[in-house]
């Protein structure tokens, strides 16, 4: 009694296409890269907001898109999307800011004092560069975060603005 199946038989060779064809598809569906550190972002946000002086910390995620709440960063690629929270403070990101805030923001993240970055700006003084900051926290407290498209690193700055630590957010 010979109960293997004869090698020349077309449903062995339909089989093996099948199966080939089965392990391409799950080869092909695979991620080519792996998803962003989410987790090292935010370390690298808590290392700044738990300074006692003004500083200063880029990250190069390797992401395509970020999302920036007061409390939680996400990042997304290819590979995938991962969230990680942080731990000391919050958040202000300066890409949901708009107008003269927006401006001032990108101004402080590139390293200007916050007294230059009002001058720079429409905006009276830094006690009103402090409310309008919180106010972006706020809102997006109030209606959540939108991604946005990364392109380079992320930018992280503690500055003391009216007398107050604020820890801003940029990509």
């Amino acid at each position: 009694m010979n109960l293997e199946a004869p090698a020349d038989a077309w449903y062995v060779w339909v089989g093996v296409a099948l199966a080939s064809i089965a392990v391409a598809g799950v080869v092909a569906g695979l991620p080519s890269q792996p998803p962003p550190d989410a987790s090292t972002a935010a370390n690298t946000v808590d290392r700044v907001a738990a300074s006692e002086y003004g500083t200063t910390a880029t990250y190069d995620p390797e992401a395509t898109a970020v999302r920036i709440g007061t409390r939680q960063i996400g990042l997304r690629n290819d590979g995938g999307t991962q969230y990680a929270s942080v731990s000391f403070g919050a958040m202000t990101p300066i890409g949901a800011a708009r107008g003269a805030t927006h401006a001032a923001g990108t101004a402080l993240l590139s390293g200007v004092s916050p007294q230059q970055a009002v001058e720079q700006t429409a905006i009276d003084s830094e006690l009103e560069l402090r409310k309008r900051l919180a106010e972006v926290r706020e809102r997006i407290d109030t209606r959540g975060a939108n991604w946005r498209p990364l392109e380079g690193k992320l930018r992280i700055r503690s500055v003391r603005i009216d007398g107050r630590i604020v820890v801003l957010v940029g990509g």
